[in-house]
């Protein structure tokens, strides 16, 4: 069997998908961690850089460099350990740190890092996110917990069957960051992990959804506009027969115009909406993971995000749906005012056919009277010439009235030179047609 393997021929990405499951594991926590995780919008080349300065971090402090293109780093560092994952549009750098007796909150987590690796990191910060994971025998104070949070509107859930409870307050506080305070009381270093990863996920997703929100809001009022633009361009289109000319023109450049910021919308948003429906999806499934039971006397988490979340992405689904439907409608007032074109012009070839067959008719007689005409006039000359033949004969003795030779001579002379202009007229025909 092992002679076998080693014979066949190995897939080269066999070993890049056994090692994909593995790719983003789940920390192992001991004990009380404080966490400071951040979230920054990364162009593809914002994301390199971070890389190459993470490798540079783990030099300095005798660490094992990332791999080049690596989409995850994680190393323990000596006060911290380092999580670094790259995602499609964004990253995530998380620095757990071993807890303290100090109050939640209360620690400057980005001592850990040399302040100026924060500040000079590429990308746009989305998300900075304090959580305190405490291990504690004891139920939480509920009282107290919310004054952990500036005494703002708390959200509150046990989770994992009871082994554990969350509290955030979904704002921005004081230190420019969100807080989220969980409490483990029973949960093993593997669920600690799995439990502390999902959460920070549900805080990155929940404000990733959002993203599209104010994107969908800022069309409203235009698609409004073009959608009236539109119904008056196909209201004009009902104008009477005598003015068509007249406004052909400007409806059809109108028409352009209007079709072209639809399809203009739909491209700058068609990316963002399909995230949003997608990180909407994470959240509800983390939530679920979460196995998250209310607490008394404070709204749970899940019931705080759909009441938030449903709305926008409802919003950000109208709005996909309205551009949808002005892409229809003008793609439908494009052909109903190419099918009046296209009638428009039919008619008027039948009409310009019309005129080239009475042309041809009016030709067509008058080459037939030409002819006629031309019979005559030959056939004058030639009995002229047997006329002038008969006089000189008589002249010579010969006794023959010149009037009767050219009378009788009259009809031969018609008939044959009527067959001659007929005959040529044929040959030149066939001759077309060959």
């Amino acid at each position: 069997m092992n002679n076998l393997a080693t014979k066949l021929t190995r897939h080269p990405l066999r070993e890049q998908l056994y090692a994909e499951i593995h790719a983003r594991p789940f920390p192992l926590i001991t004990g009380s961690v404080d966490v400071l995780h951040l979230a920054l919008l990364t162009s593809q080349s914002e994301a390199a850089q971070q890389l190459e300065m993470l490798a540079n971090l783990a030099e300095t402090s005798q660490q094992p460099a990332p791999a080049k293109n690596a989409n995850s780093f994680y190393a323990n560092m000596p006060a911290y350990e380092l999580r670094w994952e790259k995602h499609q549009e964004f990253c995530t750098i998380t620095l757990i740190t071993p807890g303290t007796t100090d109050l939640p909150f209360n620690r400057d987590l980005t001592g850990s890092l040399d302040a100026q690796w924060l500040d000079v990191i590429p990308g746009q910060l989305l998300v900075r996110l304090n959580l305190r994971f405490e291990r504690s025998a004891q139920q939480p104070d509920s009282r107290q917990i919310t004054k952990f949070f500036d005494d703002s509107q708390l959200y509150g859930s046990s989770i994992v069957d009871g082994k554990a409870s969350m509290w955030s307050s979904f704002r921005l506080h004081h230190d420019d960051a969100a807080r989220i305070l969980v409490y483990d009381q029973g949960l093993s270093d593997y669920q600690a992990g799995r439990t502390l990863q999902r959460i920070i996920e549900i805080e990155t997703y929940r404000i990733l959804t959002l993203l599209a929100l104010p994107y969908a809001r800022s069309l409203i009022p235009k698609i409004s506009d073009t959608g009236n633009a539109l119904t008056r361009l196909i209201k004009k289109m009902q104008i009477q027969e005598s003015q068509y000319e007249l406004d052909e023109q400007e409806l059809l450049e109108n028409l352009s115009v209007h079709a072209a910021k639809v399809e203009d919308f739909r491209a700058s948003t068609a990316h963002r909406f399909a995230a949003t429906s997608a990180y909407n999806q994470i959240v509800l499934q983390r939530l679920s993971d979460l196995r998250e039971q209310s607490w008394p006397g404070f709204s749970s988490w899940k019931k705080m995000l759909e009441r938030r979340l449903v709305p926008a992405v409802n919003t950000c689904v109208s709005i996909e749906g309205q551009l949808q439907n002005l892409s229809e409608q003008a793609e439908r007032a494009n052909n109903l005012l190419r099918t009046r074109v296209d009638i428009k012009i039919e008619e008027q070839n039948q009409s310009l056919l019309q005129s080239l067959n009475r042309r041809s008719r009016l030709q067509l007689r008058l080459q037939q009277t030409v002819e006629g005409l031309s019979v005559v006039a030959i056939s004058y000359y030639v009995v002229g010439l047997i006329k002038a033949i008969a006089e000189g004969a008589n002249k010579s003795g010969l006794s023959a009235d010149p009037a009767i030779v050219a009378a009788i001579a009259v009809l031969p002379v018609l008939g044959i030179t009527s067959w001659l202009v007929r005959r040529i007229k044929h040959t030149i025909n066939q001759d077309d047609n060959d």
